[in-house]
């Protein structure tokens, strides 16, 4: 479309329309704008009020660490609707929508402002306004932490429990937290690290688990969190306060993205057993002779799957004349329980082996000395 013919098109929406200077250059980007309104039949005269949105905008934002932002807009139908009627009268085609253009406008106002720059791909920092109410939505992206933890009391479960009487929807025997309070280690990691990074949430991976009556030892075991909506987007070092207690945190670190999926380890285990029969010299040496490198195969629990775990360099130790603690490492995901006592057809086991049963001592059945991630 010439200058010309976009010069007397805009002078006939004029006639019938009260358009802003923003809402006439979005529909003829080539026309020479003389004449315009404050009020706009389109917008409202929203694009007037952009400097009050940014410093709203700019309230809201104070706290949360980010390089980069990206904004977006919810526009009533009615206003779209407006403008669709208007494109539609006088055949407009090719503008740039009211959203496009709110969003863009306080992008770049928003960048000399705060100092930070638009990411569309992948913002630190999403922002959504609704400009004709003036609300504000803040949608921090996620950050992942890797980690170990040390559990140091047993009788800590890994994994919070959630409420028999809600089954996680939240009631007064909970807190309307979904979850009882009997303790766990996530509770406590979860804690720690969303008064750290003042989140919203942390979703937990783990790498293996163990008995709620076990303990955690060495190293500790690993694990990855991501913290939902998070204020705090940087880290300086593991606070002194996580190694206290029952269980410690250490080795964190701030990872650059969304960790591995299925990562394989190695694990190194103490269990504490009891046999049906005294033990002796003779089996102490027959269990080492037959789980030095050995193949332990067991069903998958609910799925039609054999797992096939090794089982390496086992010692036995006598404490007692039913009772051994047996130290051995192993591929991760041995059910420690299974091996021991041959349940859901695991062979060879501890009680296949001894040519009797033997189970783990529910006090303190075993405890991890070791977990080590495969490179």
């Amino acid at each position: 479309m010439t200058v010309k013919r976009a010069s007397l098109l805009v002078k006939r929406i004029l006639r019938e329309h009260r358009l802003c200077k923003h809402c006439l250059v979005r529909q003829l980007p080539n026309a020479s704008v003389g004449i315009s309104s404050r009020q706009c039949d389109i917008c409202g005269g929203m694009f007037s009020k952009l400097d009050e949105l940014t410093h709203k905008i700019t309230m809201y934002v104070q706290g949360y660490e980010f390089e980069s932002f990206l904004i977006g807009a919810t526009v009533p139908a009615s206003v779209i609707e407006n403008e669709d009627h208007i494109r539609a009268r006088f055949k407009l085609r090719g503008g740039e929508s009211l959203k496009t253009a709110l969003t863009s406008q306080l992008g770049k106002t928003l960048q000399q402002t705060l100092g930070k720059r638009v990411n569309y791909r992948d913002p630190d920092l999403v922002i959504i306004i609704s400009p004709y109410t003036q609300d504000v939505e803040l949608n921090p992206k996620s950050i992942y932490v890797s980690g170990r933890y040390v559990k140091r009391r047993r009788g800590l479960s890994q994994k919070r429990v959630r409420c028999k009487t809600c089954n996680g929807q939240g009631c007064e025997e909970c807190n309307h937290t979904g979850y009882t309070t009997g303790g766990s280690v996530e509770e406590v990691l979860s804690k720690h690290l969303l008064q750290y990074f003042i989140g919203s949430n942390a979703k937990f991976t783990w790498i293996g688990s163990e008995d709620s009556n076990s303990l955690v030892k060495g190293k500790g075991r690993p694990f990855y969190a991501e913290i939902l909506s998070p204020k705090i987007r940087h880290f300086d070092g593991t606070p002194s306060s996580w190694y206290r207690g029952d269980v410690a945190m250490i080795q964190v670190e701030l990872m650059k993205g969304r960790p591995i999926a299925n990562q394989t380890f190695d694990m190194k285990i103490k269990a504490n057993t009891i046999f049906e029969k005294d033990v002796s010299k003779e089996l102490a040496r027959t269990i080492e002779d037959a789980f030095k490198d050995r193949i332990v195969e067991m069903d998958a629990l609910n799925k039609p799957k054999v797992l096939r775990k090794r089982v390496r360099d086992l010692s036995f130790k006598r404490i007692g004349e039913k009772r051994a603690a047996l130290v051995f490492e192993s591929d991760g995901g041995l059910n420690v329980r299974r091996f021991v006592t041959g349940e859901s057809h695991t062979t060879p086991s501890i009680s296949s082996v001894s040519d009797c049963q033997v189970s783990l001592d529910e006090d303190k059945p075993f405890d991890v000395l070791g977990v080590s991630i495969r490179e």
